[in-house]
């Protein structure tokens, strides 16, 4: 589900106002080519990003988010970000959830370093997951 982007393209057909100066230009947007009948094709490339659609709850990101991290996975900032949740459509319990991941997400030089923190941290993803799943 991470910030993937996914190529896209659309074909459609322009009329440019004329004179048109080339009767063909490409480059990383796209391309136009004219025929000799004075028709103007166009093809333009866009990039899409893979987001979470609007009507999925925030739980349909962060219990997956979590098991994750529990099963040992690494999580980054930018799938935390990609993911679009809005913190203020949350719950107490989500937004708990939220800032544990991220949280975790920023805290990986202090989980490395003490294992004990570690330990505590992941109990805490662990109980936040079990309350999110009922």
């Amino acid at each position: 589900m991470g910030g993937e982007a996914l190529p896209a393209r659309s074909r459609t057909n322009l009329e440019m106002p004329g004179p048109v100066s080339t009767d063909r230009w490409e480059n990383e947007g796209g391309s136009f080519s004219s025929s000799s009948k004075g028709e103007t094709r166009g093809v333009l490339d866009a990039t899409v990003a893979r987001v979470r659609p609007v009507e999925r709850s925030p739980r349909s990101y962060l219990l997956p988010a979590l098991e994750r991290v529990l099963n040992g996975a690494e999580l980054s900032r930018g799938e935390l970000e990609a993911s679009n949740i809005n913190s203020k459509d949350l719950t107490r319990l989500e937004n708990d959830a939220w800032e544990q991941l991220g949280h975790w997400v920023d805290e990986a030089e202090v989980r490395v370093r003490d294992r004990n923190y570690t330990a505590f941290h992941l109990e805490w993803l662990r109980d936040l997951h079990a309350k999110l799943a009922q």
